[in-house]
């Protein structure tokens, strides 16, 4: 009990006093915790890669002698990202509920409450993305790139976690993107967010066009 009343558990479940033994709090900690750090670290590799793999593979060349601007390339790459957030969050939220079902915990957890708390997410992964993509056209290399994307994760975490330990903290909280995850806020009062949604979107679309100029200006490895 002591442990949970620990203000590193509490970021996790928005400031509450949880119990491991119930439904809400078992989840709220090992799944999304554990969801956060795996999801994080996936699309950020992928997104890399996707873009990073190009220029070390020298297709990048080809890619660009085709009628598409350099817009348009990360624009496309972008676009396939958040279609796999879609699904790879889908996925999860679905398996989440089966397996909330065939526990006869869903009186516990509604099917609505657990879709939305994972679906939150949504902008976050995205935002991730568009840092994976930022640091593949900067680098023009998969290693780099991913250093830079998995430390952006780290950081996020790093940020969140520890901001909530004060008052005098509360801006390194602020200023990580998982804060406006407030999955707890879904799964214990059924609550989406649509301010913060927005907003992580509109941050992501920010670095993708941070992105789009600086392809512009860099050189393509021939």
């Amino acid at each position: 009990k002591e442990l949970l009343e620990n203000p590193v558990y509490k970021s996790f479940a928005g400031g509450r006093s949880i119990s491991m033994l119930e439904v809400k709090g078992f989840i709220t900690l090992e799944f999304f915790i554990l969801w956060t750090m795996l999801a994080g670290m996936f699309i950020a590799y992928l997104s890399v890669s996707i873009v990073a793999g190009d220029f070390e593979n020298r297709h990048m060349d080809i890619w660009l002698s085709k009628p598409i601007t350099r817009r348009r390339y990360l624009a496309e790459k972008f676009a396939t990202m958040i279609i796999i957030i879609l699904i790879m969050s889908l996925t999860a939220a679905l398996g989440l509920i089966v397996g909330l079902s065939s526990i006869n915990s869903l009186n516990e957890l509604s099917a609505y409450a657990t879709l939305i708390s994972v679906m939150a997410g949504v902008p976050v992964l995205m935002v991730i993305a568009a840092v994976g993509t930022l640091s593949a056209v900067g680098f023009q290399k998969v290693r780099a790139g991913m250093g830079i994307s998995f430390a952006f994760v780290f950081a996020q975490l790093f940020l969140r976690t520890f901001g909530s330990f004060s008052k005098d903290l509360e801006l390194m909280k602020a200023i990580s993107v998982l804060t406006y995850w407030d999955y707890s806020a879904a799964i214990f009062d059924t609550v989406f967010k649509v301010s913060d949604f927005a907003l992580i979107i509109v941050v992501s679309l920010l670095i993708i066009a941070g992105a789009i100029w600086v392809f512009k200006k860099k050189d393509i490895p021939t």
